[in-house]
């Protein structure tokens, strides 16, 4: 019987897709028709020899298509998952070269941080006072020596001209002397303080230094500023001006003296008499 109508066998009319009625001829070979369900089937007829009966095989249309539905679904589905792979693994890519990049500015960053701390230490710890300036002439930075002898802190000094923070005088006339900062971005090269200088602190006391101040460079070789390194000269020069005194004592002693006396060096030459040994020679000094 068939297994979706109950009528006895051979009894169920058949007409071919597109036929106008049951007695219209099936078609031989495959093709496409409805069945007596109106259902869409793929059907295959042969005519059965020596008699005028056909043998017409068929299936549903959806049946046949259910294999290649699931397996275009499965394709479908693998493609879709390799796109979505392809996508994630894109993410984790970019995701890993954004951390690779991060990684590398943080290792930057904390190499320079190093680098300036290196560099606070080395300035703290340096005997002389460094200050230096941006490209205009403006204070950027100072040791703490050097705001000991300016009297000014790195924090108070910052931004303002080298001038108002660095002040600096002839000893003699206490007229303003040339800024080196100022003669370094002019002359893009290494320069010295004049002698007899004197720096006048914030407070208006008053110190002799002696300094220097370069331009600093940047990689395309423009001038970022300037760096100034400078000394308290105050002992030196007491100590310069007792051992001149120490030397016209000992000469006037030495030249004053009524009794002959002579100096000689290591290896027994005569280096120096005093007037009364020439006098006694017949000499002159």
């Amino acid at each position: 019987r068939s297994r979706h109508l109950a009528l006895p066998p051979r009894s169920l009319p058949v007409r071919a897709a597109g036929t106008p009625d049951a007695a219209s001829p099936i078609p031989r070979g495959a093709f496409d028709g409805h069945d007596y369900r109106g259902e869409d089937v793929l059907a295959f007829a042969v005519d059965v020899p020596d008699t005028p009966w056909q043998l017409v095989v068929k299936q549903d249309r959806a049946e046949v298509l259910a294999g290649a539905n699931v397996r275009s679904g499965l394709i479908v589905a693998v493609l879709l998952m390799a796109v979505a792979f392809v996508a994630v693994a894109g993410v984790f890519v970019r995701r890993s070269d954004r951390q690779r990049h991060d990684l590398a500015i943080l290792a930057t960053e904390v190499d320079r941080a190093r680098t300036r701390t290196r560099a606070d230490t080395v300035l703290r710890c340096i005997g002389d006072a460094v200050l230096w300036t941006d490209s205009d002439g403006r204070v950027a930075g100072m040791n703490p020596v050097a705001e000991a002898l300016t009297g000014w802190s790195g924090d108070e000094a910052a931004g303002r001209p080298v001038d108002e923070v660095f002040r600096v005088v002839d000893e003699t006339t206490n007229a303003p002397i040339e800024n080196p900062v100022a003669r370094v971005l002019r002359e893009r090269v290494p320069v010295e303080l004049a002698n007899h200088a004197v720096l006048v602190a914030r407070d208006g006391s008053a110190r002799p230094v002696a300094d220097s101040g370069a331009p600093i460079l940047g990689e395309n070789g423009h001038i970022e500023g300037v760096v100034l390194v400078f000394r308290d000269q105050t002992v030196a020069r007491k100590a310069r001006e007792a051992l001149a005194e120490s030397e016209a004592r000992f000469r006037a002693f030495f030249d004053c003296a009524p009794v002959a006396k002579s100096m000689t060096g290591p290896d027994g030459r005569l280096m120096r008499v005093n007037p009364a040994l020439a006098q006694m020679l017949g000499t002159t000094i």
